[in-house]
């Protein structure tokens, strides 16, 4: 059973929000095991094709970030309609199985932002509406659930995705444990 938790980081909070990175992180919530690992950074230049929103606002936090945050805008990075391929083949050809649940952080942004890129761009989602999940609301329901120790910078898509994976398995953990008849 592989899930992904995705995370992507943009430039607006809009639907329709420009992408400057995205990471993704399959994950075993039985083995309790991340699987494998999916990151793009995406050309400034190409973020806001075809229509993607940009927002001054976030702009200008992103300006307020750390070097080492600030550096997921790459001029080496790939094009956005590369990347948007690359994920593609990426969770169609993982190794480790169909996909069976798509995690993001709030249920009406990264999966939705995501969705309206391939739709954009005239790409068939890689997933189904039906596998959509939200770790905000999962992580909401079990806050008695510590998070692990956060490695990475924070706001750099694959270690946010890497951070949350890491959780959900934990919350989804505690969830099989809590359905469990007492004996």
């Amino acid at each position: 059973m592989m899930h992904v938790m995705l995370d992507l980081e943009t430039l607006s909070t809009r639907p329709n929000a420009a992408i400057i990175a995205i990471g993704a992180v399959a994950f075993d919530p039985q083995r309790m095991e991340v699987l494998s690992t999916f990151e793009a950074r995406i050309r400034p230049d190409s973020a806001d094709s075809l229509g993607g929103h940009v927002d001054m606002d976030t702009v200008s936090w992103w300006m307020r970030q750390p070097d080492a945050v600030r550096a997921q805008w790459d001029d080496e990075g790939a094009q956005f309609g590369n990347a948007l391929s690359q994920l593609h083949t990426w969770l169609r050809g993982n190794q480790h199985g169909p996909l069976s649940a798509l995690w993001g952080n709030g249920a009406a942004f990264d999966n939705v932002v995501l969705a309206e890129a391939f739709r954009a761009w005239a790409m068939i989602r890689p997933w189904s509406y039906k596998q959509d999940r939200c770790y905000r609301t999962l992580r909401a329901l079990l806050p008695h659930i510590e998070e692990p120790p956060f490695e990475g910078e924070r706001h750099t898509a694959l270690a946010d995705a890497l951070h949350q994976a890491k959780h959900c398995m934990r919350l989804l953990a505690a969830l099989r444990t809590e359905a469990q008849p007492n004996a």
